[in-house]
């Protein structure tokens, strides 16, 4: 059994990131606020943040502005799930907060915290997911974002049902 409470993750697995020009797709701790967030590229070309920790988890923003300071990107991670939480999307969008699989890769479903609130599903590529062939074809409600080696992960995020993070 893999150990998930280890917290260390070699240097070389981490990198800097300037918050205001991180590319989609990059995933980041923001020691200002002890936030992991997914950068993302709307279909529009906006610049968008998927919270998955901070005071508005699976809240996604719009950066509309600069000066977000410096984090540490997370170099190599991945999203985990369990088969047994596969929930039926046939028809509808995936579920806010769960994992989800497309033609192209999976992602994570957050909910615009402004306007309408829509749902969003936002691939680990940093895009968000859409009608047509990208369009979301199986949801998890457990999943959890690791990084390291296969042996060795350590828990960045977890699905709400595990309540674990990163910052525990």
């Amino acid at each position: 059994m893999t150990d998930l409470t280890k917290r260390f993750l070699g240097l070389g697995g981490l990198e800097a990131v300037d918050a205001d020009t991180a590319a989609a797709g990059t995933l980041a701790y923001l020691p200002y606020d002890g936030s992991i967030v997914l950068y993302a590229t709307d279909q529009d070309g906006s610049r968008l943040m998927l919270d998955l920790t901070g005071k508005k988890p699976f809240g996604v923003w719009e950066l509309k502005e600069t000066g977000l300071g410096a984090g540490v990107a997370f170099s190599d991670w991945r999203i985990e799930v369990e088969p047994a939480s596969s929930v039926n999307i046939s028809n509808q969008s995936p579920p806010w907060q769960s994992a989800f699989l497309n033609g192209k890769g999976m992602g994570i479903v957050g909910r615009f915290v402004v306007g309408r609130q829509v749902n969003m599903p936002i691939t680990t590529e940093g895009a968000v997911s859409s009608v047509g062939g990208d369009m979301p074809r199986a949801a998890f409600a457990s999943w959890r974002i690791v990084a390291g080696s296969a042996d060795s992960p350590v828990l960045l995020v977890a699905s709400p049902d595990q309540q674990l993070t990163w910052k525990n």
